[in-house]
């Protein structure tokens, strides 16, 4: 009975569009930074700013199709943004300084450094009772972001194998779980807006982690930096939706 309750509250995945494109370069193995760790507790979570590596953006939707595993097959994240005139974006940081450091490591000027800023989120949002566990549960995502971008770097470094990557998986996936299974016992009697939200978001994180794959080094690494950058923009919807609850 619980396993089944469990894969009903994971049935939610959103869907994230991944399109190829025709840009034919040696993206190599990309590095980058830290991560700050939001502060738990207080009235509202830090902001965060976020920067991608990405191509310019393509006019035409047939030709992005085409070879964007060429992306991919280097260990770039080869994520098409729909949103952003087809732009693919190859990996996203945590500072700009890592972001730039590796546009001039690959060498090709044609590359673009991008920011998104995230809004903040009121921990208050579904009431003074329930902050401290939207604070907690809010954790989520620097616990995800945090593991995806260092393991990404540590294996594009050598400094792990590709069977540490399968198992620091599945201890990220358990430690998301704890965190969703209490928020969910926590807060089983609100019916708030923002408590269904942070749910989704917490169910969508499983589910990227779970859409990981692991196979050689390039496909593996391609699939942490996807994982990743789908993870900031869901975070980021999250936080619009919750700015205007």
């Amino acid at each position: 009975m619980r396993k089944n309750r469990k894969q009903r509250d994971n049935g939610v995945v959103v869907a994230t569009v991944i399109i190829t494109v025709l840009f034919v370069i040696s993206v190599g193995y990309l590095v980058g930074g830290d991560m700050t760790i939001t502060t738990l507790f207080q009235s509202k979570t830090d902001t965060k700013t976020f920067y991608f590596l990405s191509t310019d953006g393509f006019d035409d939707v047939t030709i992005a199709r085409q070879n964007a595993d060429l992306i991919r097959n280097r260990g770039g994240a080869g994520y098409v943004d729909l949103q952003g005139n087809n732009r693919i974006i190859l990996a996203v940081y945590p500072d700009e300084q890592s972001a730039n450091i590796v546009r001039d490591k690959v060498g090709d000027n044609s590359l673009i450094v991008s920011s998104l800023k995230g809004e903040t989120i009121d921990t208050k949002v579904a009431g003074n009772n329930l902050k401290d566990d939207v604070a907690t549960a809010l954790t989520y995502f620097d616990t995800a972001f945090d593991t995806l971008y260092n393991m990404s770097n540590a294996l594009a470094d050598d400094q792990i194998s590709i069977d540490d990557v399968k198992t620091q998986t599945m201890v990220l996936r358990n430690q998301i779980e704890d965190i969703k299974s209490v928020f969910y016992e926590n807060t089983k009697d609100s019916s708030h807006a923002s408590i269904t939200e942070i749910k989704v978001a917490l169910v969508t994180c499983i589910a990227l982690i779970d859409g990981i794959e692991i196979g050689d080094l390039a496909q593996t690494l391609s699939s942490l930096r996807r994982q990743t950058v789908q993870l900031v923009f869901c975070y980021q919807a999250l936080c619009n939706t919750l700015s205007r609850l």
